[in-house]
């Protein structure tokens, strides 16, 4: 057998085998190379351009911040504060005229332990107590540092309603009987976006 018999169908065999492997490396090179499929948040880069910066013609959606939903746990969806926040680690520690009450479980859920009261007339102000609050939250401990994750979530949850504004304002936050320092306010309320 001379090597030059079957040199032509080797030589065929070779050059499809070789093409096929081309075309699979140049297959594979542009899906890795092609990166994510654009949506709204991975706009394709200019080049030369900041990461970051807004590429001419791009729409970008403006940031709406999506506050929790409280009415099918309470019954009603909570509303800016009016007065200070009492803060308590049990409910017979809140004043008789402070209401609403609501009580932070350590799943995370809530429960209305007093109703919000009936407005005198019409308007948004609702009614404060004698001190000055114009809600309380029951905490299922005696600190801050103590709360399960679920708990410090759903009171992050409650402090955005009542205080829309930020930087929350620390003396609008009044401990009754609960365990606090500026420091704990001031890493919890650093979650709050």
């Amino acid at each position: 057998m001379s090597l030059r018999e079957g040199l032509g169908g080797r030589l065929i065999a070779a050059l499809t085998c070789a093409a096929a492997g081309v075309v699979g490396l140049a297959w594979a090179v542009n899906a890795l190379e092609e990166g994510p499929k654009p949506t709204l948040r991975a706009q394709p880069e200019a080049v030369g351009r900041p990461r970051g910066a807004v590429t001419p013609g791009a729409r970008s959606a403006p940031f709406e911040l999506v506050l929790p939903a409280h009415a099918d746990q309470l019954g009603f969806e909570l509303g800016p504060l009016s007065g200070a926040l009492a803060v308590a680690s049990r409910a017979s520690a809140v004043p008789p005229d402070v209401a609403p009450v609501v009580e932070v479980l350590a799943d995370g859920s809530l429960a209305l332990r007093r109703g919000v009261p009936l407005a005198d007339g019409p308007g948004p102000a609702r009614p404060r107590s004698r001190e000055g609050y114009g809600a309380c939250v029951v905490l299922p401990a005696a600190g801050l540092m103590e709360l399960t994750p679920d708990a410090r979530g759903a009171l992050c949850g409650l402090l955005m309603r009542w205080f829309p504004e930020r930087p929350v304002p620390l003396q609008r936050l009044r401990p009754l009987g609960f365990r606090v320092s500026e420091q704990g306010w001031a890493r919890l309320l650093a979650w709050l976006p």
